[in-house]
């Protein structure tokens, strides 16, 4: 069941440095892309309680035990997070639209 959590753990890490396109992560395995680190998550998820729901609700409770020890009793960091990273990646994206929407023309009718 550990092994599973494992992997569970590891292809969520790998999807959301994925989608937050953070710079310092670069797979190098050829058949990497975010749905296939999805798909990891989802099956390595649906093994653990495919083999013994019981265990994997403990490991579940367990695992979220651990990561809330670890939030908060460590020392604060000086580098960012993976939702800030995310909450970048999508305001740099919103902002890109938005020069795009700055440099279309406007017709003179539609000034008010």
């Amino acid at each position: 069941m550990t092994y599973l959590m494992t992997f569970l753990v590891m292809n969520l890490a790998c999807f959301l440095l994925k989608i937050s396109s953070a710079p310092n992560f670069r797979p190098s395995f050829h058949f990497f892309n975010w749905e296939t680190a999805l798909l990891g998550t989802i099956v390595s998820g649906t093994a653990m309680f495919f083999v013994d729901g019981l265990y994997a609700t403990g490991c579940v409770g367990i695992l979220i035990v651990i990561f809330l020890i670890i939030h908060y009793a460590s020392p604060p960091k000086s580098w960012g997070d993976v939702s800030q990273s995310l909450i970048y990646h999508q305001n740099m994206s919103n902002f890109g639209a938005l020069k795009y929407y700055s440099s279309l023309t406007i017709h003179g009718a539609n000034i008010a």
